[in-house]
């Protein structure tokens, strides 16, 4: 599906909900920004990068030794927990190679959470929508 078309339907959503139906320039970004919804690309990061977090912490059947490999030397760049960019043969079998990349930038106290709330609430913190 169009991701424009996701994102309109979105904004008029929006509208209703806030009960703003003002033409003010400007108006169709701020209400979604005001009402702290996420755009329809932050929803999808934060869900990969979740599922990522479970696969990474053997909370899912998907077996993470099989498809990537880690970082094998200590690297002011990523935190200890980083992971090489998929080879692009890998690339058609996985939907991971953007999420690989921007966990490897995440701070080190998000991806290291004890638990998937506390991911999620470290995320929160250093992803805006």
């Amino acid at each position: 599906m169009d991701i424009t078309k996701i994102e309109v339907i979105q904004k008029r959503a929006a509208r209703f909900a806030a009960n703003d139906y003002s033409k003010s320039p400007g108006s169709m970004t701020d209400i979604p920004r005001n009402l702290q919804w996420t755009s329809l690309e932050k929803r999808r990061e934060i869900n990969s990068l979740t599922l990522f977090y479970k696969i990474v912490n053997n909370q899912s059947a998907i077996n993470i030794d099989n498809y990537l490999e880690p970082f094998t030397r200590q690297s002011r760049k990523y935190h200890n927990q980083a992971y090489r960019p998929l080879a692009p043969t890998y690339v058609q079998i996985l939907i991971f190679p953007r999420t690989i990349i921007v966990w490897n930038t995440l701070q080190q106290y998000v991806v290291s959470a004890d638990s998937i709330d506390g991911f999620k609430s470290a995320m929160a913190a250093c992803i805006h929508p």
